[in-house]
C-alpha cells in the first residue's frame, strides 16, 4: 500500500507569527525580530537560504547543539525556541528558507556594552561578566559540545546575567573533526582538521588547524577578557600598558613596569587567569569549572553594572536601523532608565 504524502507545513502566519524587521545581517544569516501572535511575545528568527550550502550547514550545526542527544537548558545559554523550512519566503527574495528560533536579549550584545562604556570596563564588572561566562562555557563542555567562537559579539545582556549565543560554529565531540587534506607542502600524514573562530580569538591548535576542544574555547574566553578591559582582543603583537605610577620601576631595567593585554592596575589574581588561558599548550588550560573556582572570582562581590539606555540608544543611533530605536523606546517605557542586571 502506497505511504500517503504528508501534509503540507502551514505558512508562517498560519503557524501564528510574523517578522517585524531585520535585527542584523551576518555573513550567514540574516536575523529578524518576531513577534508571536498568539500571545505577542517577540523573538528572534536566524534566517538562512536554504539551498546555500554554507549557511545551511551553520545552522542546522546550530539546531544539532540545541537539539542533538542532550538538549540545552542553561539560564547561560540562549534559548532555542524551535525550526522551520518556508517557501517563497518574501523578506528573503521570494526565496526558499530554514530559520531557527531563539529568545530575543532587548538589551543587547557584551561587544555593545563594551563599546557604550568607551571601549573597557571595570576590573569588577569584567569579574562578574566572565563568571557567567564560564557558567555557559561549563554547561557546554559538560555535554561535550564547544562553543566554537566565543568573543563578546557572541554574548548577550540577559535580564539577570550574561547568555552565549551564535552556536553555529560549534562541535559536539561525539561527532569527531571532520579530516581536511594536507596542505601544500605538508607533511602528508600530518594530521589537519576543519576548525571554527574569528580572527583574534583562535587558539594556536585552531590556527593551525591541529585540534578544536574545550581547551581552544578557553583561550577564547581569555582573548574575550582582554577585549572587555581594551576593546580588543590581544593579537600578535599584543598591547602594551604603562603603570600608572611612576614609582612603579622595574628594578632590573629601570623603566616603569608595563604589562601585556591587561592595563598594569588590574589584580594579580586578572593577571593569572589570562596567563592560564592563554597559555599556548591547551593541556596546560584549566577548564572552565576549574577556573570558577580561581580566587579572581572571591576577590570581587558578584554585583552587575547599571545598564544606561540612554548609552546604548546613542551607540544604537551609530549602528543600527532606526526601527531598532523605536524599540528600544518602547522597552524604555516598560523599565527604569537605569537598569541594574541582578
Amino acid at each position: 500500500m502506497a505511504t500517503p504524502n504528508p501534509k503540507p507545513r502551514p505558512s508562517p502566519v498560519q503557524e501564528g507569527w510574523r517578522r517585524n524587521g531585520i535585527l542584523a545581517e551576518t555573513r550567514l544569516s540574516t536575523i529578524f525580530l518576531c513577534t508571536n501572535l498568539n500571545n505577542n511575545k517577540q523573538f528572534v528568527a536566524k534566517t538562512v537560504v536554504a539551498h546555500d550550502l554554507e549557511p545551511r550547514t551553520a545552522i542546522e550545526i546550530e539546531r544539532r547543539l540545541y537539539k542533538g542527544y542532550k538538549s540545552i537548558d542553561c539560564p547561560y545559554i540562549i534559548k532555542y525556541l524551535g525550526f522551520t523550512i518556508e517557501k517563497n519566503c518574501g523578506e528573503m527574495d521570494n526565496q526558499d528558507v530554514c530559520s531557527i528560533f531563539l529568545e530575543w536579549v532587548p538589551r543587547g550584545s557584551l561587544y555593545q556594552y563594551i563599546h557604550t562604556q568607551g571601549g573597557d570596563l571595570s576590573e569588577q564588572t569584567i569579574c562578574t561578566f566572565s563568571r557567567d561566562i564560564l557558567k555557559g562555557l561549563a554547561y557546554l563542555h559538560g555535554q561535550g559540545k564547544i562553543h566554537g567562537d566565543l568573543k563578546a559579539s557572541n554574548v548577550l545582556i540577559g535580564k539577570e546575567n550574561l547568555k552565549l549565543c551564535d552556536l553555529g560554529s560549534g562541535k559536539v565531540k561525539a561527532d569527531g573533526d571532520v579530516i581536511l587534506p594536507p596542505r601544500k607542502g605538508m607533511d602528508p600524514t600530518s594530521k589537519r582538521i576543519f576548525t571554527t573562530g574569528s580572527d583574534g580569538f583562535r587558539a594556536p591548535e585552531v590556527e593551525d588547524e591541529i585540534d578544536q576542544g574545550p581547551p581552544a574555547d578557553i583561550y577564547s574566553f581569555g582573548c574575550t577578557l582582554v577585549e572587555m578591559a581594551t576593546g580588543d582582543p590581544p593579537q600578535r603583537c599584543p598591547r602594551i600598558f604603562q603603570s600608572t605610577d611612576p614609582s612603579d620601576i622595574d628594578p632590573e631595567s629601570g623603566h616603569r613596569r608595563c604589562s601585556i593585554d591587561l592595563p598594569t592596575f588590574f589584580s594579580k589574581e586578572a593577571f593569572d587567569v589570562l596567563a592560564k588561558c592563554l597559555a599556548e599548550d591547551p593541556t596546560e588550560r584549566p577548564t572552565a569549572e576549574q577556573l570558577l573556582h580561581h580566587p579572581w572570582f572571591k576577590k570581587f562581590e558578584r554585583k552587575y553594572p547599571t545598564l544606561t539606555l540612554e548609552k546604548l540608544k546613542a551607540y544604537l543611533a551609530e549602528n543600527a536601523k532606526t526601527w531598532v530605536l523605536e524599540l528600544c523606546n518602547v522597552w524604555q517605557q516598560h523599565e527604569p532608565k537605569e537598569v541594574e542586571l541582578q
